[in-house]
């Protein structure tokens, strides 16, 4: 399976094979990012379950993210979560370890805005973890009979 990545180059995004179409690849100078077009994020749509604390109690849910970094996450809906409360984020991983152990990315974040149900955070730890969850079995038995 070749595997894609989603390169901003002067304004346009490209889709093109992870390393390019011989292995590694060179930037040109000319190809690098300005300060106006650092990519913020990427437009990333996985499902996850995220689960929190607030002074009523624990908040649970499910959503899609919508834009993941390297320290942040945007994802939808956030409903319940207030800027400042700690959250774990459960994300759907979706290539497979070894073509067949479904993993999940475990985010300890800090939600840092939610607003009309989409919430901010800013990542402070992650992890990988095989999925033991029925959700993922169920994936993995979607893909055992794929």
């Amino acid at each position: 399976m070749r595997q894609f990545a989603l390169v901003l180059l002067s304004g346009f995004w490209l889709y093109q094979p992870r390393g390019g179409p011989s292995g590694s690849q060179k930037i040109w100078e000319d190809q690098v990012p300005t300060a106006d077009e650092r990519v913020l994020g990427y437009p990333v749509s996985l499902r996850l379950r995220y689960k929190a604390t607030s002074n009523r109690g624990p908040v649970h849910g499910f959503g899609q993210t919508r834009m993941m970094s390297s320290k942040d996450i945007v994802f939808a809906p956030g409903d319940g979560l207030q800027p400042g409360m700690i959250a774990e984020i459960v994300v759907a991983w979706p290539p497979l370890l070894d073509d067949r152990i479904l993993l999940e990315l475990v985010l300890k974040v800090s939600i840092t805005d939610s607003q009309d149900g989409v919430a901010e955070a800013r990542i402070l730890a992650y992890d990988f973890r095989a999925a033991d969850s029925p959700e993922a079995t169920q994936r993995a038995n979607a893909v055992a009979l794929a």
